[in-house]
């Protein structure tokens, strides 16, 4: 097996076990807006990855998410994220015109963005 081979099977290897993990965002959406006092706004704390990346990651009924409405339970499937530091290419897709939003950006993506910077801190 050459090198290309062996990082190949290497990264097959950790794309079946990020694929087997729960979806870390819902998680902790539900664990932010448990610890608030009902009637507050569902806004969640800044998510911080272990290497320092950082953005705003909120879904409720004022924000660009799937489903449109305020959830206590994490299922959404699509989320808003608002000023990625420093800039995260996998939002391109998503970012507006000024490159601080990103509006319905799937579960899977936000997920992968926090893995590819070694989960939450």
């Amino acid at each position: 097996m050459d090198a290309s081979e062996s990082y190949e099977k290497s990264r097959q290897l950790r794309e079946e076990e990020y694929k087997k993990s729960p979806p870390v965002i819902q998680a902790h959406h539900r664990r932010q807006i448990r610890e608030k006092r009902p009637g507050t706004p569902h806004l969640i704390n800044r998510l911080v990855c272990k290497d320092g990346f950082s953005m705003s990651v909120q879904a409720s009924a004022d924000h660009g998410c799937t489903p449109r409405t305020n959830l206590t339970s994490g299922q959404y499937t699509h989320w808003e994220v608002g000023f990625p530091r420093p800039h995260e290419p996998l939002l391109a897709p998503y970012i507006d015109a000024l490159g601080q939003i990103a509006n319905y950006v799937p579960t899977h993506v936000i997920d992968r963005i926090i893995h590819k910077h070694g989960g939450l801190k």
